[in-house]
């Protein structure tokens, strides 16, 4: 219960006046950080493309050190 209350005063309480100066990103930010956010997300539920990608030069590491 109290880490629920930690989370809602840190990302919902009042901003502090040392913040106030700043301001939302730009919009290219945000998209860039929204596509990277998305891959991972991706890459998480489905690593399966990525595991297979690593495997075939983790192979071949591996043959060349003797060890398959």
């Amino acid at each position: 219960m109290y880490i629920l209350r930690l989370i809602g005063k840190v990302f919902f309480g009042p901003l502090d006046d040392q913040w106030a100066y700043l301001s939302d990103p730009p919009k290219y930010q945000q998209a860039t950080s929204a596509i990277l956010v998305l891959a991972l997300i991706g890459i998480g539920i489905w690593p399966f493309p990525l595991i297979r990608l690593i495997d075939v030069g983790v192979t071949d590491l591996l043959r060349a050190m003797g060890g398959m």
